[in-house]
């Protein structure tokens, strides 16, 4: 029993620059409602992982070029979000550690 040919899709080099433009851009939003205190890392992360499975999903069950470009936009709008708010995090909770490795120091010393 043979396999069907997988769909071809025109233009692949279009959605790399899809997914290249919405990651990037996607960043300089996030950063600045996480600096308002609008959003965290753990509610950004939940929420824009979801996207990226409805994406999938729909990707998966009605491959057309118009659902890969709609797929890659949601995907890389999704990295951006993802990305920023969790290195955002790591240098957060990094810092934390660092003031309270500083304190428990001065404490010992004093």
């Amino acid at each position: 029993m043979s396999m069907p040919a997988l769909p071809v899709f025109p233009g692949p080099r279009y959605t790399v620059d899809d997914l290249a433009l919405s990651s990037t851009l996607t960043p300089l939003l996030v950063g600045r409602l996480r600096d308002q205190k609008l959003i965290t890392a753990g509610s950004g992360m939940s929420v824009g992982l979801a996207p990226v499975a409805a994406g999938t999903v729909l990707l998966a069950s009605a491959p057309q070029p118009t659902t890969l470009y709609m797929a890659t936009v949601v995907i890389g709008t999704v990295i951006g979000i993802t990305t920023s708010l969790g290195f955002a995090h790591l240098a957060a909770s990094a810092e934390r550690r660092g003031m309270e490795t500083a304190i428990a120091h001065s404490k010992a010393l004093a």
